[in-house]
């Protein structure tokens, strides 16, 4: 669960996802905690990005059990879903601008080595009146490596490239890609192109519908090839 919260000290608002210890299964060791913490945790805080989330704080209570992960809160920003969902599907300017942003963010953690693996129009918080993005939740994030392959898979299924439904087998760089094609046809359809693992597997082409823009449609595509 997701609250806001206060911060004593400064009177700021902050946002806090609160997590139960046996949902971190995978954890790292932490010399500034003095003991293993979340995976999200470890990639998250050190990145800095003006289309990141900031990851501030975090800490657990051995009483409940629960991990705290606290996070910038602004409140002019809400997330991506409940803003097609209010508003449909942006014109391609705006998808082009928005994917430009979600681009230059996933190129800066993939320097850093950090591979988000969740993204999606939910896991994004926009600014209604400036469009401008900001990336969050590392839950599913996973340290980049060479010639790294998944066998299992973190993030979301229907956003999942079809080799790992086939072979069970898919490389972080690809899958980066073809989520951001997921994603733009998110932004200019209205809606993902999947609703079923089994779509994803049969995937051969995009059925559009009512999208006349040529170059954003060649986008998606090139994005999402087999």
């Amino acid at each position: 669960k997701v609250w806001t919260c206060t911060d004593n000290q400064t009177q700021e608002t902050r946002a806090v996802k609160i997590v139960h210890d046996k949902m971190c299964r995978r954890k790292s060791w932490s010399l500034e905690h003095g003991r293993k913490i979340p995976d999200e945790a470890v990639l998250w805080l050190p990145l800095s990005h003006p289309n990141l989330v900031s990851l501030l704080e975090v800490f657990y209570i051995p009483e409940t059990k629960y991990w705290f992960f606290v996070m910038e809160y602004d409140e002019e920003y809400i997330d991506l879903f409940n803003f097609i969902d209010r508003n449909g599907p942006f014109s391609s300017a705006n998808a082009c601008f928005i994917a430009r942003q979600v681009i230059t963010v996933m190129l800066y953690l993939i320097s850093y080595g950090v591979d988000h693996r969740d993204i999606k129009d939910e896991n994004i918080m926009i600014n209604p009146t400036t469009l401008h993005i900001k990336l969050l939740d590392f839950g599913s994030a996973s340290r980049l490596c060479p010639d790294t392959h998944y066998t299992t898979f973190q993030g979301t299924d229907v956003y999942i490239p079809p080799e790992y439904y086939r072979h069970k087998r898919y490389s972080p760089l690809p899958a980066a890609v073809w989520s951001i094609g997921c994603l733009v046809h998110c932004l200019i359809v209205g809606d993902g192109p999947f609703s079923e693992k089994s779509e994803i597997k049969e995937y051969s082409e995009i059925k559009w519908l009512h999208v006349g823009d040529e170059l954003a449609k060649e986008f998606v595509e090139r994005c999402m090839m087999r």
